[in-house]
């Protein structure tokens, strides 16, 4: 395809191709008329797999001599780079611990070195008859030219009296177990001499509903500035420093993340729990006024016009790899940020990143000390501790990554391997 795309690409005809968890995403875009003509050459290729005996046909014509050595060899060192950095190792872990179906870039890695000429065309000769298909044409088309797509579609992959749209494997998400004292998940930096460690505290909210979904979006808006203002700012406590919305497969989460090359794993642990404790007070006083204006605000990005046609398309895809088919989510969710009451964000606070149950609403009077009490929440920590850093995991270089699939499998036996039963 090399040749085929760089004479696209002279005339503004450009394609991706990504594999995911749950499949391939091919696109292909541009402003020429041709278009179409560029994703039938990019099929023809990619199905030129199917219905091959390794042993027999090996490779496809298309395939240049060598050239599988040298995607494995890529790959090979793309597995064995991942997760250098801190916070990427945090984030991995985290993914792996909520979905126990992905596999470790370690576990891929092993396997990646037996992977053979033959047993890889066999094995995409069985991928490629499962093959299901959903598209999308978005940009200067009408109805006809969706229609065309789709006859293209068709007569690709129902070539063989096969294809068509199947369901999805479902996707399996852990429930991060109810608790006072969290589950802690501690991990050594892959680079030995990485100074950085690295903390993420993740709060799992639940399954996915629209007005939960911007009940996140706005309690992340609202304490995103003081974080990193007084950790950051301030006190100098670490340089990345974020709180961001989780959305984990149609299961919903708040994601606390500090990395630092002068605190302990424990000390960020701490300072975070600090801040979420204090953060309750500023926003149990917090005015009407300044609340309504952060509704706003939110709500006025959710509305912002995309800066290109790619951007929309982005968005658009997004909702048919997650299956939510909103086309109009931004519009959708900023309807519902306006029923939003500034009550309702404390209770939501309280319960989901304090565990506080029972009445919280701010009392005056004799009654006042009569507080509610911190409780059980689904809150799970992973450190990634740096090559000074205390607590540091003591395990030979050679076994650092296996040691991470022994701790995720550690946490889904905590979890009794119990899943949220989502849609997806």
């Amino acid at each position: 395809m090399m040749e085929v795309a760089y004479m696209a690409e002279v005339c503004e005809l450009f394609y991706w191709l990504s594999s995911s968890d749950t499949g391939y995403s091919l696109r292909v875009s541009g402003f020429d008329h041709r278009l179409l003509a560029l994703a039938t050459e990019f099929l023809k290729t990619f199905l030129s797999f199917r219905d091959r005996e390794g042993a027999r046909d090996g490779l496809p014509e298309v395939v240049k001599e060598g050239r599988f050595e040298q995607c494995r060899e890529i790959l090979m060192r793309s597995y064995s780079n991942a997760g250098s950095k801190s916070s990427q190792r945090c984030s991995n872990a985290r993914l792996r611990c909520l979905r126990p179906t992905i596999w470790s870039d370690y576990s891929k890695l092993e396997v990646l070195k037996k992977i053979t000429v033959e047993s890889f065309t066999d094995t995409m000769t069985l991928i490629l008859e499962k093959l299901s298909v959903e598209g999308l044409y978005h940009g200067n088309c009408n109805e006809a030219d969706a229609k065309n797509v789709a006859k293209l579609l068709e007569v690709h992959f129902r070539a063989k009296g096969k294809g068509g749209l199947k369901k999805y494997p479902r996707q399996v998400v852990i429930k991060v177990p109810e608790s006072i004292t969290r589950h802690i998940v501690t991990l050594a930096s892959k680079d030995i001499t990485d100074p950085n460690t690295a903390v993420e505290i993740y709060f799992q909210v639940g399954l996915d509903d629209i007005q939960h979904r911007v009940m996140i979006d706005l309690l992340v808006d609202v304490m995103s500035e003081p974080f990193f203002d007084q950790l950051r700012t301030k006190e100098q406590f670490g340089y990345n420093v974020s709180v961001d919305v989780r959305w984990t497969y149609g299961i919903m989460g708040i994601s606390f993340e500090v990395v630092s090359s002068s605190k302990s794993a424990s000390q960020i642990t701490e300072r975070i729990d600090k801040f979420i404790i204090e953060f309750r007070e500023t926003l149990r006083n917090m005015k009407h006024e300044t609340f309504a204006e952060h509704i706003c605000g939110l709500a006025q990005e959710k509305l912002e016009m995309h800066n290109s046609m790619a951007e929309e398309t982005d968005s658009l895809w997004a909702e048919i790899m997650d299956k939510r088919y909103d086309w109009e989510i931004s519009r959708n969710e900023a309807c519902a940020l306006r029923s939003i009451k500034i009550q309702e964000a404390i209770d939501c606070y309280d319960r989901w990143l304090l565990g506080m149950k029972g009445d919280t609403k701010k009392k005056e009077g004799p009654k006042a000390e009569a507080a509610p009490t911190f409780g059980k929440k689904n809150c799970l920590t992973v450190q990634t501790v740096g090559c000074n850093g205390d607590g540091r995991p003591s395990i030979e270089s050679a076994d650092i990554d296996s040691h991470v699939d022994e701790l995720v499998d550690k946490f889904h036996r905590h979890a009794n391997h119990t899943t949220w039963k989502t849609n997806l």
